[in-house]
């Protein structure tokens, strides 16, 4: 019998033997996911996906083979191994392997103290400590799956501490205190519960300690003071007049003072998306292909739409010509004992992005290109550099409960000295003031001059719920991932947000998002009630709060969803209107100009998009390969596709407009080459597909297209 050891580090056991020959990291990882599904079946697709996300579908497949034939080398006993495994799927064996966090999950689910206990004890540390896998979807799944664990740990030990105060058992009850203060030395609940158990004991001297150990912390790591009732159990206790007798409470009086001070979290142990731990606030803009679907499909009903080479009669600005201060913030650094407070920090560091965005004199580098130094020491001057700014804000996040410990640096990269900087030690809740704060000083540093519009947008104080935008920032991660699960998950955290805060005009625009993205991407069942429910939480959120940029970003969907040209084209002028530093409503605006046939400004929308973010995807590319394209300038067409496709081989719409774009060229040895990958990708490509199926509908362009896929041999 096969035995896995995932809670703390990896090990494997046959029988008493340690199994050897399973020194991959990524073998070690697999086993680890199949471990925490419990002997249910996952799709082979999914496991490449996790573990090679940077590799070609097929390459990704042959990985995975390879990694499982190791496994089942390494676990075969007789004829039988660890693996179930099937032409789609990958299951442990559960009749020929266990595992502690089967176990674990087991006495978790019992409940009983003496299961708690069991649990408690299985559990050695975060899954798979020690293990690194370089792979973010990989790291996504590990840091939810983590959470789960921790929460579910949290809440056993909370159970048994609270099961031990009601019987009377003081020694047990310190012992759980003290693995609390294992997992968060900052738990008040924990050091008010031994102070307790130290005064049944009659051990004054010890709770007076307790105390000032807590006190300690506290000040160290947040700079506050311990809570008021810890602080006046600590006064009655240091008090001249104390003695033995009169300072003891029952254990019970422990208990139910220490759930007074607190209220312990509401767990479900059960759930492994409890937490949304990806703290992305910036949502996905240039289309992005899956299948043979577009972001924003434009399939309009009436042609007429969009006329060939049409100016759409307003002037863009071209960002690069205005001389102005720049910025870039980093993001912040996440000083929290919870790893998982990332998401937190992030949305932090993004809503600082965009509060500064709003003063229109002030050029702010996007999310996505500052967000990419996350995991470098800072060099400020090199970033500086790279992202054409003349200043960087740097900063820490301490958060602890409901306390906050915020740092702030605005630094000069052309001296190196630091401009301003601030720490603001406040209320969790009063996150939404902080971000104000440090916007309205750095913008009063660099002596902005702010417009009237500019004013009017600062002087908007945000009164949102605490909890509904803690809410919000967990619901941006799965929303930008563009897939129906997430979709669905992220849909159903907006709701939680606008039940906590029903005014939270945010909210009801990422909802409404939420709802055009189904439509888009053939993720809902009933499109036209996907598309009601669109327009309704995009309604109340414009009734809510009609300044929102983002509110406009997803009008700009729902109406290419609606396929209604002209409304989409007014939502995305509105939107970087709004905020003239958005890079994602820039990369929207060209999209949608490019299907309009307005080159001339597509291209400057585009040019604004890559100024704001240096560090852009490959869909900014796809975008600027077919304005060349329809312009018939196939060499840059053609370099910019190849770009594309070196950067995403698995992106079908790259290659199809490379392979169009080939054939202009006459370079058939070139595009055979092209095709030849295409149907290994595509095999039922032909012509009589490609027009249907593509998102060009502008005469002239679906022309130039077919033509060019014609003239490289792609069959009829």
């Amino acid at each position: 019998m096969v035995h896995l050891n995932v809670l703390g580090g990896f090990s494997a056991v046959n029988g008493s033997a340690e199994i050897t020959g399973l020194s991959s990291k990524k073998a070690q990882a697999l086993l680890s996911m199949l471990a925490c599904d419990r002997g249910k079946p996952i799709k082979r697709e999914k496991l490449a996906l996790l573990l090679w996300p940077d590799n070609a579908s097929e390459f990704a497949k042959t990985n995975l083979r390879q990694c499982l034939a190791v496994i089942r080398k390494a676990t075969l006993d007789g004829e039988h191994s660890a693996l179930k495994v099937t032409r789609d799927t990958v299951a442990l064996d559960t009749q020929t392997v266990t595992s502690d966090i089967d176990r674990y999950e087991v006495y978790i689910a019992d409940g009983s103290v003496d299961a708690l206990e069991h649990a408690v004890n299985l559990y050695r540390g975060p899954l798979i400590d020690g293990i690194n896998v370089d792979s973010k979807p990989f790291s996504d799944w590990l840091t939810i799956e983590r959470q789960h664990l921790y929460n579910a740990q949290q809440t056993a030990l909370y159970s048994l501490l609270e099961n031990y105060g009601s019987t009377g058992d003081v020694s047990n009850q310190a012992r759980i205190a003290d693995k609390l203060l294992e997992f968060d030395p900052l738990n008040e609940i924990a050091h008010e519960t031994k102070m307790r158990c130290f005064v049944n004991e009659g051990r004054r001297s010890d709770a007076l300690a307790q105390f000032r150990q807590c006190e300690s912390l506290l000040k160290d790591e947040l700079a506050i003071e311990p809570g008021a009732n810890i602080k006046s159990y600590y006064d009655s206790i240091a008090s001249a007049n104390w003695n033995s007798g009169e300072g003891t409470t029952t254990t019970h009086e422990i208990n139910s003072a220490s759930a007074q001070n607190q209220s312990l979290p509401a767990v479900n142990r059960f759930s492994k998306r409890m937490i949304t731990t990806f703290a992305v606030a910036a949502l996905a803009v240039v289309s992005i292909w899956l299948g043979k679907k577009a972001f924003f499909p434009t399939e309009f009903e009436n042609e007429n739409d969009f006329t060939s080479n049409a100016q759409s009669g307003i002037t863009l600005t071209d960002l690069s010509r205005i001389d102005r201060h720049s910025i870039a913030v980093l993001p912040f650094a996440n000083l929290s004992d919870d790893d998982d407070q990332r998401y937190f920090t992030d949305g932090l560091s993004e809503d600082l992005i965009t509060d500064l965005s709003r003063a229109s004199n002030l050029f702010v580098i996007a999310r996505g290109s500052s967000f990419s130094y996350r995991e470098e020491s800072p060099d400020i001057a090199k970033i500086a550099q790279e992202l054409n700014v003349r200043y960087v804000l740097v900063g820490s996040v301490r958060r602890a409960g409901e306390r906050l410990r915020i740092n702030a640096q605005l630094v000069d990269a052309t001296t190196g000295s630091n401009i301003w900087a601030d720490r603001y030690d406040r209320a969790a809740a009063d996150v939404l003031e902080i971000q104000d704060e440090i916007s309205r000083a750095i913008v009063g540093q660099l002596a902005i001059k702010l417009s009237d519009s500019d004013q009017k947008r600062f002087e908007k104080i945000r009164q949102v719920n605490t909890d509904a935008y803690d809410m919000l920032l967990r619901g941006l991660a799965p929303i930008r991932r563009l897939d129906k699960q997430s979709s669905a998950e992220a849909r159903e955290i907006f709701k939680r947000a606008i039940e906590l805060d029903p005014s939270y005009a945010r909210a009801y625009a990422n909802l409404g998002l939420s709802y055009a993205q189904d439509t888009n991407f053939g993720f809902s069942d009933n499109k036209s009630e996907s598309l009601r429910l669109a327009v309704a939480a995009l309604e109340m959120a414009e009734s809510l709060d009609s300044s929102l940029p983002q509110l406009y970003f997803a009008k700009t969907v729902l109406a290419l969803g609606e396929r209604d040209a002209e409304a989409a084209k007014a939502a995305a002028y509105k939107a970087v209107e709004l905020d003239p530093s958005y890079a994602d409503g820039y990369g929207n605006l060209a999209q949608v100009l490019l299907y309009s046939g307005d080159y001339t400004n597509a291209k400057k929308a585009l040019r604004n998009a890559k100024l704001l973010n240096p560090k852009y995807t490959f869909t900014y590319l796809w975008v600027e390969g077919q304005i060349y394209l329809f312009e018939g300038e196939f060499e840059k067409a053609a370099s910019v596709f190849e770009e594309i496709n070196q950067r995403n081989p698995a992106f079908v719409s790259g290659r199809t407009l490379l392979i169009s774009t080939l054939g202009h060229l006459g370079r058939i040895d070139d595009a055979e080459w092209e095709i030849e990958e295409l149907f290994a990708l595509e095999p039922d490509f032909s012509l009589s597909v490609a027009g249907p199926s593509s998102i060009i509908r502008l005469p002239k362009q679906l022309e130039y297209y077919i033509s060019g896929l014609r003239k490289a041999g792609i069959p009829e």
